[in-house]
C-alpha cells in the first residue's frame, strides 16, 4: 500500500490503464473528488499525442433530468464509445453510487 504523496495518482493508475486497456474491456479510475481533474489530466497527459485516448469524466447525480432514460441512454453511448476506443473513465465514488441508487 502507497501512503499520501507516493504516485499512485501520477504514476500507477495512468500505467494500469495503459497496460489495461484493449477496447473490449471497460477502465474506470474511481478517485476522490478532490483528485478527479487532476487524475484525468494526468490519464490524458500519460497517453499523450502518439496513443490517441478518449479520457471520459463520469459525473451522475440522482436529482438530474426529468427524462432519465434519455439520460441513462446518454451515459451508456458514452461509456461504449470510451471502452470500444480504448479510453478511460475517470469518476468518483459518489457518481457509482448515485448512478446504482437510482436503479
Amino acid at each position: 500500500m502507497f501512503g499520501r504523496g507516493g504516485g499512485k495518482s501520477t504514476t500507477i493508475a495512468p500505467l494500469l490503464s495503459l497496460l489495461l486497456v484493449d477496447g473490449k474491456t471497460l477502465i474506470v479510475l474511481v478517485v476522490p473528488e478532490q483528485l478527479l481533474d487532476m487524475s484525468a489530466t494526468v490519464t490524458r497527459a500519460a497517453f499523450g499525442p502518439t496513443i490517441p485516448t478518449p479520457v471520459l469524466n463520469f459525473a451522475f447525480e440522482r436529482s438530474g433530468s426529468d427524462d432519465m432514460q434519455k439520460q441513462l441512454r446518454s451515459i451508456l453511448r458514452k461509456l461504449i464509445f470510451t471502452r470500444e476506443s480504448g479510453g478511460v473513465t475517470c469518476t468518483t465514488p459518489a457518481a457509482i453510487k448515485s448512478l446504482f441508487l437510482t436503479y
